[in-house]
């Protein structure tokens, strides 16, 4: 093969995880690079003069392409990475206020049970102080029929002395009719027998 004729050759190109890969007909030779533009000197033969037109500059296209295509999607990459890092944030905010929230409603809540239970207190005193003096009431009024019964009693005690017909009486209902008295004043003994 010299430089006057023209190449039956085909080749392929192919895209790895490493670069590109170049297959030359029965030879397969991989050429791994992220840059086509490294490897250009060592690709020239000087026995075809049109290679460089013919196979270098599309695959420099095609690597440009590709390159263009990695730049977009290192763009969009970042752009999703731009927008997980705002949800992110996003939602701690979100946390963040729920939480506050949460909290501020403990508070208020801790507030109204111990203003409740101040308010309980306050009731529990007169209640207190209604059961002591209901107590005392009870006393009283148990006092009180203890006192009814004793006067019932004495009440019928005196009663029965009522009947005897010799009465006392005090200075103010006039003069005092004791037994053995004659009007006059003067005491006589009862007459006794030996």
């Amino acid at each position: 093969m010299d430089g006057n004729e023209a190449s039956e050759e085909t080749l392929s190109v192919a895209a790895s995880s490493t670069g590109l890969c170049l297959i030359s007909g029965s030879t397969a030779e991989p050429w791994r690079d992220s840059t086509v533009i490294g490897r250009i000197a060592n690709l020239r033969a000087p026995q075809i003069p049109n290679f460089e037109a013919q196979v270098l500059l599309p695959i420099m296209g095609a690597a440009r392409e590709l390159e263009v295509q990695q730049g977009l999607i290192t763009a969009e990459r970042e752009r999703l990475n731009a927008d997980y890092a705002n949800a992110i944030a996003d939602v701690q905010n979100r946390n963040a206020q729920l939480n506050g929230q949460v909290k501020e409603a403990h508070n208020k809540l801790s507030v109204r049970e111990s203003h409740i239970a101040g308010v309980s207190d306050q009731v529990r005193e007169p209640q207190q102080q209604l059961e002591t003096t209901r107590v005392q009431l009870q006393e009283r009024e148990a006092r009180l029929i203890a006192r009814d019964a004793q006067q019932a009693a004495r009440d019928a005690e005196t009663a029965g002395r009522d009947e005897v017909p010799v009465t006392w009486r005090g200075p103010a209902d006039g003069p005092v009719a004791r037994p053995n008295t004659a009007e006059d004043g003067v005491t006589t003994r009862p007459h006794q027998t030996h």
